[in-house]
């Protein structure tokens, strides 16, 4: 018994420990799955196409279904978050995309902006895949067409106006820091999904499914995680982290 006693304190351990990074965020704040809804699962925020269209869904999505953007009758992209509320100092973006035509110029694939004064940052085609503002970026494959990849996005203000993160595509990735002087991260302007906000000329002709928002910089295991688990969520809520514990404390008080 004690021995076992010993097992469930060092479980409990390694379930806390491994889990402080989190304190203080959210975990996953938004996962849109394009599931015949534009609805984020979460339900943290509320997500409405970018411009007039009708709303098409794919059965031949990454997981499941997904949503077409552009197109004949697609959407002009969508804007997530959209209650202007909450500003992040960490974040990371997950999407996955297939091209049905090379995208326009600079036909982007998100369109962030954290800081005022528009200093976005886009993830977008210049021609191949590449992070404006960060000035890194992919090769050709990146544009290829009828393949579904997947691309994050992970940003961690440091002070001072820096940021530094990496961009992911497929199983290749890259760091970039980006200086803007003494701005602080004040309540999120926007972040688009398929296109940059206003500008619906360089929305990308294709889909895009299984966008998922976390309030943290994810590490490269976790993004691998996403890559190679469509679908799955690699950070729960707190409620789920709250649960575990609280299922480790009653098997060890037994």
């Amino acid at each position: 018994m004690v021995a076992l006693k010993r097992i469930y304190s060092v479980c409990l351990a390694v379930l806390v420990f491994g889990n402080m990074a989190l304190i203080g965020h959210a975990g996953i704040i938004a996962h849109l799955r394009f599931d015949d809804t534009l609805d984020d699962e979460v339900g943290n925020y509320s997500n409405a196409p970018m411009g007039a269209g009708t709303v098409e869904y794919d059965n031949d999505g990454i997981a499941d279904e997904c949503l077409e953007l552009f197109g004949t009758n697609g959407i002009p992209g969508i804007e997530c978050l959209s209650d202007n509320t909450i500003g992040f100092e960490q974040i990371t973006v997950s999407v996955w995309y297939k091209l049905k035509s090379e995208p326009p110029g600079y036909g982007t694939l998100f369109d962030y902006t954290p800081w005022s004064e528009q200093k976005n940052m886009t993830f977008d085609f210049r021609p191949n895949l590449w992070l404006y503002s960060g000035n890194v970026g992919f090769g050709a494959e990146s544009r290829t067409l009828d393949t579904w990849y997947h691309a994050a996005f992970v940003c961690h203000y440091i002070g001072a106006g820096n940021v530094t993160g990496t961009v992911y595509w497929n199983e290749s990735s890259v760091s970039y820091v980006r200086t803007w002087g003494d701005r602080q991260p004040h309540p999120m302007d926007h972040l688009t999904i398929g296109s940059e906000k206003g500008i619906p000329e360089r929305t990308i002709d294709g889909y895009i499914d299984d966008v998922q928002i976390y309030d943290f910089a994810l590490g490269d295991e976790l993004i691998a995680e996403l890559r190679d688990n469509p679908g799955e969520v690699v950070i729960p809520e707190p409620a789920c982290m709250v649960v575990a514990l609280l299922g480790l404390l009653m098997l060890r008080r037994r």
